[in-house]
This record gives structure tokens, sequence and C-alpha cells, in this order.
């Protein structure tokens, strides 16, 4: 059937007054649409010597709704539009995606190694003093309540260790230190593995996060996609299993569950975890398809 423009206006229209955001106008529409972010219209003729309608697609009506939903969280340039459109399941030629997340990555983080004031190296932290150790530790600040409420326990060394891995790299075992327990350390190897941080600059650190996206392959890519909204479904999964079975605590967990979710979906914070999803991903279905398998041998191992 097709939508007109005007079709698209009043949905807009109609969204935006139920679920909040920016207004958007019918130059906005044809802004997003010219951007690629919406489909083009097409001609319909009405006959011989006629002039054609031009409607759009009605899965025009979905993008656009998705839009305005996430603009609702901040604004947003258009590659992070586009990225957020895409990680929800809305499809863009693959080279667009790769394109909008190495400008976004690097954007971000640019802007985080210049605003953040992170000094602790778990690299060099086994030559450090038990003194400068417990300064990092205090400097980190209060864990954030929402979290605390719900009695999940973050020690400041957890914390310590996972921001220097993420901006500095590896824990090759010559580089653990005191500051750093081997459980945890084997867990990240497992999950995020590489030799750089994810969120190291490329020109300081060779197999830094923007580096590696610079390799992928649109399989990885897709992958990457699959994770995050796999990650993003469990906490819906966890907040009804928690009102199940820890009813005492079920608005609490689900507090912090919108709380963790609003900030995935901030334009700041959705490109680097969308990232990092896609980073991660051949090592955590490796580490799956792993445990499947030892899972069989075990079952028939007992049947026999």
């Amino acid at each position: 059937m097709g939508l007109t423009r005007n079709d698209l206006v009043e949905i807009a229209r109609r969204e935006v007054s139920n679920s909040g955001g920016p207004p958007v106008s019918e130059r906005t529409i044809r802004d997003w649409v010219d951007e690629g972010l919406l489909p083009r219209a097409e001609a319909r003729g009405r006959g011989r010597g006629r002039s054609p309608d031009w409607v759009y697609p009605d899965a025009a009506a979905d993008r656009l709704v998705a839009i305005i939903r996430i603009r609702r969280f901040g604004r947003h340039r258009t590659d992070s539009l586009r990225l957020q459109l895409w990680s929800r399941g809305h499809d863009f030629p693959i080279h667009e995606i790769m394109d909008a997340l190495q400008r976004e990555f690097e954007r971000f983080v640019k802007f985080f190694r210049r605003m953040a004031r992170w000094n602790f190296d778990h690299r060099e932290a086994r030559n450090s003093s038990i003194q400068a150790i417990r300064n990092y530790r205090q400097s980190l600040g209060e864990l954030d309540p929402d979290i605390a409420s719900v009695g999940i326990q973050f020690t400041r060394e957890a914390l310590l260790i996972t921001g220097s891995f993420v901006i500095n790299g590896s824990l090759e075992p010559h580089t653990r230190s005191k500051a750093c327990p081997s459980s945890q350390s084997d867990w990240l190897e497992k999950v995020v593995g590489g030799s750089a941080g994810l969120l190291a600059l490329d020109d300081e650190d060779e197999g830094s996060g923007l580096e590696r996206l610079l390799s992928l392959s649109e399989e990885q890519l897709l992958q990457g996609r699959t994770c995050f909204q796999l990650i993003e479904s469990c906490f819906g999964i966890c907040g009804a299993l928690a009102g199940i079975h820890i009813p005492v605590l079920a608005d609490k967990i689900r507090l912090l569950e919108q709380k963790i979710l609003n900030t995935l979906y901030r334009p700041e914070w959705h490109t680097p975890f969308l990232a990092a999803c896609i980073l991660i991903a051949p090592q955590l279905i490796s580490e799956i398809l792993r445990d499947d398998e030892q899972d069989e041998e075990g079952t028939s191992t007992t049947e026999n």
C-alpha cells in the first residue's frame, strides 16, 4: 500500500506525543531519508498521462518510530543513529555500518582518554607499593547505590583491574600482580582476549580495539550484533526471574535493570558497548562451544 510523507509526519507526531522526545518535522524526516536512515520513496504510477505518486514502503513506519524512541536518550549524530538502529535489527549496507562504527568508536576513545583520569596500569602494579595501590583503590569512589542495594559486590581491586584491562591491554602471566587475583585475570582473558585494551589508542598499542575493528569481516559484525541483542535480552529475563525467586528485591532489581539499559541506550555509551560485543563475540562463542562439548562428554561418560 505504501505511505505518503504526510503519513510519516502524522506517525511521528503520535509517537512523540506518546513516548516523548524532541519534535519531528517534515524537514527532519526528509533529512533522515537523505542520510539513508529511512528508505526512499518509490514512484507508483497512476495511469497513462498522470504524474506518479511517491510513496514510502510500510517498513518506514517501524524505522521512524525506532528513531524517535532512540532519540529520547540523547542527541545522536547520524552515525550513532545508524548503529543504534542496526544493533536492534534494522539492516543497512554492511559497509555503512563498518564506517559508522569506526568513526564513532574512534571519537569515543579519544573523548574517553581525554576526559578520564586513569593512572592505574595493572602491568606495572607488581612494582607499585602497597600504599600506591591503596591510593588507586580509594580514588574509585563508592559503588553505585542501586547496584549495592541488590547485594552485588565488586571489590575495588576487581574494578581497578577491569578498568586497566580495557584501557591498557592484556593480562599476560608476566604482567600479573598482587592487585589482580588470578581468577579474575583468567576470566578476562577468556572473555575479552587480545593483547591490547579495547580503549587503547591505535597509535600507542598494536592490536587496539580500533585497529581490530578495521579488520572485521561481515560475519564477525553480525556475530557481534547477536551478542549485543542476547546481552540486552538477558536483563529482562533476569528481572523477571528475580520477581519470582527474590520478591523482596524485585523492585530494586528492576530499577537497576532499567538504569543499565538506559545507560546502554545513551549515545555516548551505546557505541563502545556494541564495539565490545563485536570484539568479544568470537571468544564468547568459542567458550560456549567448548563448555557444550565438555557437557556432552560428561553426559556420555555418565551414560557409559
